[in-house]
């Protein structure tokens, strides 16, 4: 099954709308493997949403988000939301709807943003000042709703919040030979992001993200 889910994944066009079977597919098979994951593995993101992540193959990783209603980006976090990845993103909006932005950043001594590098610890993540600044501009601004697939390139700067919740995506990366550090963007001014541990859920937490998973 993740074979025909990481197919599925990884078709054409970038952007592009699943039929229902295919949609569905991909519901059954989120919630069963978040589901078996949900005891263990699934954590709370710096951005805000629950998250786990397991490898499918040499270089590919299948993900599985959930923002629980009410969700938010916790106070620590606030300003962090511009971003790049290092790997292909491959998403599948499975429920609710996303609110997806990309960016291009130029590089300017008087730029409005600075650019952080993002660095990892096995239980967490931390930014590091690089000293750069950079204007960013907007380049598109979608909202993807259920049952749309889209590709997003490694190094791409963008932002996406789910504007409807609970929402869930599916999602595939691919990762690419000798990556730079991921970066995030934040205004000139702003405190840095604190150093975010990624812990596992309470008990309320796993009990609400499995209500959720019941009713997807």
């Amino acid at each position: 099954m993740a074979n025909n889910i990481v197919s599925l994944l990884r078709g054409a066009p970038a952007v592009r709308q699943l039929t229902e079977y295919d949609h569905l597919q991909a519901v059954s098979f989120f919630r069963s493997r978040m589901g078996s994951l949900l005891n263990t593995e699934v954590r709370r993101h710096p951005l805000g949403f629950l998250y786990a992540s397991e490898v499918v193959s040499n270089g590919m990783s299948l993900r599985y988000h959930l923002w629980p209603e009410g969700w938010h980006v916790p106070a620590t976090q606030t300003a962090s939301e511009i971003h790049d990845h290092v790997y292909e993103l491959n998403s599948l909006v499975l429920r609710g709807a996303l609110r997806h932005e990309t960016f291009e950043a130029v590089a300017a001594q008087d730029g409005d943003h600075e650019l952080l590098e993002v660095a990892y610890s096995a239980e967490e993540s931390s930014v590091l000042r690089t000293g750069a600044r950079v204007v960013l501009r907007p380049l598109a601004d979608e909202i993807h709703g259920v049952g749309t697939a889209y590709r997003l390139p490694p190094g791409v700067i963008h932002r996406a919040s789910a504007l409807a919740a609970p929402a869930a995506t599916l999602v595939l990366t691919v990762a690419q030979p000798a990556a730079p550090a991921p970066r995030v963007f934040i205004p000139v001014g702003h405190e840095a992001p604190q150093p975010f541990a990624r812990r596992q859920l309470t008990d309320g937490e796993t009990a609400e993200a499995r209500r959720l998973l019941e009713n997807l």
